[in-house]
């Protein structure tokens, strides 16, 4: 606050008391009102993270949420493109889940690339949402991913790790075609969406290889059938019936001595490969097992 006067003698000490008593209840105002927009960006965090929860926590389809995910971003981070990848830290390879705006057409096609071809490996290297800003093509000459955003009008970048378990699942990246773009708050907030949503792509990724395995088990030519640790059979596949005559529903439940040899000598082979398993140990080699019809074979 700041009074001016043509009069050299203008003010005298009633005026200066007068004036800091004005200034005090204007900054009392001031400092009230930034503690309101504090609290009511806060307010909103709270609010986009407890939707986002909702929307994520019962749908097992991660791709599915996506878009809402995205919408919901954009209500407390202010961005021009978005894009969100899984990530394979053994090959790092980044696995494109999603990726719009920014000059950047909806593309629903996975696409892997390496991530050291993108800036975005500074957020895996660190750990922590990274904000990244630039000015000429040039700064960008090892990321030839990143160029192809530069060239496409990004000028900053703003990138969050996705960590479920303290591994790195996935990467989200917000893009703008402003390279003031990305305040500390909104650093802060991709933080946090990072968190929230993280759990739900790792959980996603793991169902998708549980069903891939499912598959791959389901259409093998061998028999296999899976049991628990007391010899209970919870499993079985397509295979297993077709070799032994019994299907699924009828020995899922039930102990594997439904198929033990009549031939007691075939009953010392039964106790070694239950030592072996018991111990956590593999075993392989030649059984013999019984069909549903009584014959038996070896397996």
């Amino acid at each position: 606050m700041h009074f001016r006067s043509k009069e050299h003698e203008a003010y005298d000490e009633s005026h200066i008391r007068l004036a800091a008593q004005i200034s005090d209840q204007i900054s009392g105002a001031i400092a009230a009102h930034i503690a309101n927009i504090h609290m009511y960006r806060e307010a909103l965090v709270r609010n986009v993270l407890a939707v986002l929860g909702r929307v994520i926590a019962p749908n097992g389809d991660f791709g599915a949420a996506i878009s809402e995910i995205e919408r919901l971003s954009s209500e407390i981070i202010e961005f021009d493109g978005f894009s969100i990848a899984s990530y394979n830290a053994e090959r790092r390879i980044v696995r494109r889940l999603f990726a719009r705006g920014l000059f950047l057409l909806e593309d629903t096609a996975p696409e892997e690339f390496s991530i050291d071809e993108s800036a975005a490996s500074a957020a895996i290297q660190s750990g922590k949402p990274i904000r990244q800003a630039f000015s000429s093509v040039e700064q960008l000459n090892d990321f030839r991913r990143s160029i192809e955003a530069f060239e496409a009008g990004t000028r900053a970048f703003l990138t969050a790790p996705l960590i479920s378990n303290d591994e790195i699942v996935g990467v989200i990246q917000f893009r703008s075609a402003s390279p003031e773009a990305f305040s500390e708050a909104e650093v802060e907030n991709s933080q946090r969406l990072a968190d929230q949503i993280a759990g739900a792509l790792a959980n996603s990724l793991a169902s998708q290889q549980i069903r891939l395995q499912a598959t791959a088990l389901e259409s093998a030519d061998n028999a296999i059938f899976i049991t628990s640790p007391k010899g209970i059979i919870e499993w079985t596949n397509s295979a297993f019936s077709r070799l032994s005559g019994w299907t699924s529903r009828e020995v899922v439940g039930l102990p594997t001595s439904i198929m033990k040899s009549a031939d007691l000598k075939n009953w010392d082979r039964d106790a070694e490969i239950w030592k072996a398993l018991d111990s956590g140990k593999s075993w392989s080699g030649t059984h013999i097992n019984r069909k549903m019809d009584g014959s038996e074979y070896p397996e």
